[in-house]
């Protein structure tokens, strides 16, 4: 738990059930961005494959662009053997064609990475294994290409975008050897590719109606030193002690209190809500905003970006108790506690 002296805890359920509910009176607001990123691995082409990429959530907010990037890789070795007489450059690589097709089967897009490697080779050595004087194998090599399409509400329809299915898209790699040479040669290629794709939704966000904003509810849990229910300068707040927010029965956010016995919880909707402190041993509750016929217990009304200043909580020691707060074992003294059994001293009496 935190213990600065300000403790908050935000709802964050019944915030996200807030914005379901409240969908339909909402307005928009500055754009924002989500992305997926779908990918097919290197692999031997030719290649066909599927991508599922979700689509847009309606609840979220309302669509106003779709950006499609698409980044290809194409890789090739060569392996080449002169089997002419007399020395040759060779030019070898090879050419594919990368594409990302619709639900449909058509294209979205493609891209062509293209490979070349210059070799000078000796007249044939006599051993046609594509080494020795007059072969090679080559590394091997890797072009990168990318490509996009933005598609705006405003002159597309982007309706396809949007739903809970996830659309399904394809992919196809096909790759062609290149070679430019003497005409008596071996040549062989391998090709590899591989695709990334990435969906990007340009949204506005649906904004919570101001009269379903979020609220906070905090005060103070203090000593009560005379028992008065009035919180006063010389009486110090109570440090550690277990507060709850709770909902028709249910706990929904809890935090300790500071230094000087504050607490707070944000982000708390529209409703009726019961705060409840749980007193540390030795203690009796003197003051809370409803009454005490439920001691340590609340009953507190948040309104729409309500602010609740005054669920504040009195505690004070009961007479033969210890310096020590108790309820979690080994918990430091309150801060007054020396004072008021130098009082009592003085007095000669208790406390009541």
């Amino acid at each position: 738990m935190n213990h600065n002296t300000k403790n908050a805890s935000k709802i964050k359920t019944l915030g996200a059930a807030l914005i379901a509910v409240c969908a339909l009176q909402t307005t928009a607001v500055v754009a924002e961005t989500i992305t997926h990123r779908v990918e097919v691995p290197m692999s031997h082409s030719n290649w066909e494959a599927t991508l599922e990429v979700p689509r847009f959530d309606a609840g979220v907010g309302t669509l106003v662009g779709v950006e499609v990037r698409m980044t290809g890789v194409g890789a090739t070795c060569t392996s080449l053997e002169n089997r002419g007489n007399l020395a040759r450059d060779f030019v070898t690589g090879a050419d594919a064609t990368i594409q990302l097709l619709g639900e449909d089967g058509s294209e979205w897009m493609n891209v062509k990475p293209s490979i070349r490697t210059t070799n000078r080779l000796p007249g044939f050595d006599g051993r046609n294994d594509c080494a020795g004087t007059s072969g090679i194998c080559n590394a091997e090599k890797q072009a990168v290409v990318s490509t996009s399409r933005v598609l705006n509400a405003g002159t597309t329809d982007l309706s396809g975008f949007v739903g809970t299915e996830p659309m399904t898209l394809g992919a196809k790699t096909v790759a062609r050897g290149f070679y430019k040479g003497s005409a008596s040669y071996s040549f062989e290629v391998e090709t590899k590719a591989s695709m990334a794709v990435e969906v990007v939704y340009t949204y506005e966000p649906l904004l919570i109606a101001a009269d379903e904003a979020l609220g906070t509810i905090g005060s103070r849990v203090w000593k009560d030193k005379d028992e008065d229910g009035i919180q006063e300068v010389n009486e110090n707040g109570l440090k550690g002690w277990l507060v709850e927010l709770i909902s028709a029965g249910t706990v929904i956010a809890s935090v300790e209190t500071g230094n000087d016995g504050e607490y707070g919880f944000t982000d708390v909707p529209a409703g009726v809500y019961t705060v409840k402190v749980t007193a540390k041993k030795g203690y009796v509750a003197t003051y809370d905003v409803d009454g005490l016929a439920t001691p340590g217990e609340a009953v507190i009304e948040v309104l729409p970006g309500g602010v609740v200043e005054n669920a504040k909580f009195g505690f004070v020691k009961n007479s033969g108790t210890d310096n020590n707060d108790g309820g979690n074992g080994g918990d430091e003294p309150d801060h007054d506690d020396a004072d008021d059994d130098d009082d009592d001293d003085k007095k000669g009496k208790g406390r009541k």
